[in-house]
């Protein structure tokens, strides 16, 4: 966002603030370099301005050699606020902008240049093993279809035993029961 001086952004921000929206999370601990193709974002928690926070949103965006940068790309939509970590699968050789937003009922914090991390990931494909201790929200496609594909089995499972249960109840009472319980009527 471009401002005409310094007048005009002190009062853009004194009404940004007073509406509500959050701060924008800072992102800690990442360094500018990495050998591995997977990053641990972590953030703070920012000013929820008075109204409850109720979602982080992690984005990224490519980085020419040049600093050309591209589109901003949703990653993804955190809404168990508690969580402050998000693992980025990244690909060797490329250099990304990461930043986080926060979002309340009155809206989405700005993607604030301050609060932008350029990361250049420099080796090859080692997973990362810190922070195992840290609750962090892992978004890999494939483990999502896996995912997908095995609540479709289980539920496939459940249907068939619910209809081999029918059939065996049906069978153990007989058809002889059935005609017993119409003349009753």
């Amino acid at each position: 966002m471009e401002f005409i001086d310094q007048n005009d952004k002190y009062h853009f921000y004194e009404n940004y603030y007073q509406l509500g929206i959050p701060g924008t999370p800072q992102i800690i601990d990442v360094p500018v370099e990495v050998q591995s193709d997977e990053v641990t974002l972590k953030w703070t928690m920012p000013s929820s301005n008075e109204v409850d926070i109720t979602q982080y949103t992690v984005y990224i965006r490519n980085v020419t050699s040049n600093d050309t940068v591209g589109d901003w790309r949703k990653l993804e939509v955190i809404y168990d606020v508690s969580i402050h970590a998000y693992v980025v699968t990244l690909k060797k050789g490329q250099k990304y902008d990461l930043v986080v937003t926060a979002t309340n009922k009155c809206g989405e914090s700005l993607k604030d240049q301050h609060y932008i991390k350029r990361i250049r990931v420099l080796g090859g494909s080692t997973k990362s093993t810190a922070n195992q201790d840290q609750i962090v929200v892992r978004c890999d496609k494939e483990l999502e279809i896996l995912h997908a594909v095995y609540l479709s089995v289980i539920i496939l499972l459940v249907i068939i035993i619910l209809v081999i249960s029918v059939i065996h109840w049906r069978i153990r009472r007989g058809p002889g029961v059935l005609r017993q319980e119409k003349r009753e009527f």
